[in-house]
């Protein structure tokens, strides 16, 4: 009976728990950045990110076979409907619903040809790389896969990056080719030696898009063929049925029945991830010049509606730069790592932080400045800014003896006296926002800027002048 006892014991142990992704929601843009996505060779600051947190996150998986075993993900929809197993063919969250679901991106927009971009999320930071290249390793996935490859919902993302000789030049591409990594160029039937497919159902009415004039194709399930057209219902009324024969059911209704014997759908996928399909691991990688300021935003939309999840997976640490000789026209450079003014350079502003106790040396601590944009004419804080406001506000709170300057610069155009009233009262809803988190009035002064310091290149000739303060900047200084 003992040696029974032993051997169900060891038995027990032996048993191994799945693998299950971990997705976590909570963590600030900052230290998604800087605790997360980067790596060696970089200084990283000035980092914002969409409004609606529940988009992104980090994630764990450290024994899944798509060679991503942490980072940080971006969705355009809840981040936490990555997560496995593969239960539905198509997942879809709404990130901004009503008036706020359309927030255009031109960079994303011109990816899908002029359509109209959903549910954005983005995060974008400024970065200075102390090597010639810059590199870091991601993949996508999409509810998307399989049925609408070819169709008009190719949901799109970039990797967009300014500096230099670049202009919002997108990153995101294939391997030796200049197309960008999407729905409609990685897929079952192109490129395929890049796609992972991780879709265990079957529609039994293909889409084909509307504008290429064919009739819906039916997939090989035995019922008879149809003539229905495709529809866009289907993409709200996704069912799933164990049966192969779908006589008699409504045309506005995509339908799909779970297939058997898909045996080179990888179990460990299947199980950990709800996604119908990724790009195997990527690498971008680009050319820059070291110890120069860049600035990258990595955004994903749903494109032509707001249905079917799509996601990109950035590996942790992967963001990072090196040294590399093979570059046409390659110049040695000097190390400057340990001189080099990445703070000043980065906007960060050094604050003298007194105490009450006389024996306690005063220190210096770097802060970066807080820039809020308002929308033309509203005096409304972006959701896009409230976490900024939140984390200066616990930087007041955790040091007594500080101050807020609040400055508005605006345009060379508009009516001065309304535009002066407007920056005003634009910074009495920031003086607001920070009071009701218990920071006294009497710490925040707000200073108006003239139209001589105005932000350049707002008034184009021959359009309609902006109104003159489009942007408060906050700035903490030392008490006298």
């Amino acid at each position: 009976m003992k040696q029974l006892c032993i051997f169900s014991i060891l038995m027990f142990c032996f048993v191994r728990t799945p693998a299950q992704l971990k997705i976590d929601t909570s963590q600030s843009a900052d230290h998604l950045i800087n605790q997360v996505f980067a790596g060696d060779g970089i200084r990283i600051g000035n980092i914002t990110s969409s409004s609606n947190k529940k988009s992104i996150g980090s994630y764990q998986c450290p024994e899944n076979k798509t060679g991503m075993a942490s980072g940080l993900i971006l969705s355009t929809g809840f981040a936490t409907n990555a997560i496995g197993p593969n239960s539905s063919p198509g997942i879809s969250s709404v990130l901004y619903p009503g008036p706020k679901k359309y927030k255009s991106d031109k960079s994303l927009v011109k990816l899908a040809m002029g359509s109209k971009v959903y549910d954005i999320t983005y995060i974008e930071f400024d970065f200075i790389p102390l090597n010639n290249k810059v590199t870091f390793e991601y993949a996508f996935g999409s509810e998307e896969y399989k049925e609408y490859v070819g169709s008009p919902f190719n949901d799109v993302f970039g990797f967009f990056v300014t500096g230099g000789p670049m202009n919002q030049k997108n990153e995101a591409l294939l391997p030796n080719d200049k197309k960008f990594v999407a729905i409609n160029n990685i897929n079952q039937k192109l490129n395929k030696q890049l796609y992972i497919d991780n879709d265990p159902f079957v529609n039994t009415y293909l889409f084909k898009s509307k504008n290429m004039g064919k009739e819906t194709e039916h997939a090989k399930s035995g019922a008879a063929k149809t003539n229905i057209k495709p529809t866009l219902g289907g993409r709200q009324n996704v069912q799933v049925t164990d049966s192969s024969s779908m006589a008699g059911k409504a045309q506005d209704t995509a339908l799909y029945y779970k297939a058997t014997g898909k045996k080179y759908l990888n179990e460990n996928i299947l199980k950990i991830f709800q996604y119908d399909g990724f790009t195997k691991k990527m690498k971008a990688q680009f050319y820059v010049v070291p110890y120069a300021k860049y600035h990258i935003k990595i955004c994903i939309g749903d494109v032509d509606d707001q249905s079917f999840d799509s996601g990109v997976f950035l590996e942790a640490h992967s963001f990072s730069s090196v040294k590399d000789s093979t570059q046409k026209g390659f110049k040695n450079y000097k190390d400057l790592s340990a001189t080099f003014p990445f703070d000043s350079i980065m906007k960060y502003q050094k604050v003298i932080v007194r105490t009450d106790n006389l024996n306690e040396p005063a220190h210096t601590e770097l802060y970066e400045k807080t820039t809020v944009h308002f929308a033309t004419n509203e005096t409304t804080i972006p959701d896009t800014c409230t976490e900024s406001l939140d984390e200066l506000a616990l930087i007041l709170a955790n040091n007594p003896k500080v101050q807020l300057n609040i400055s508005g610069y605006g345009d060379h155009g508009g009516n001065i006296n309304k535009n002066k009233f407007l920056c005003e009262q634009r910074a009495e809803s920031v003086i607001l926002y920070i009071s009701k988190q218990g920071i006294y009035r009497e710490r925040m002064h707000y200073t108006g800027m003239p139209a001589q310091h105005a932000v350049k290149g707002r008034t184009p000739k021959n359009t309609t002048p902006l109104p003159l303060t489009d942007v408060l900047v906050l700035e903490i200084k030392p008490l006298e």
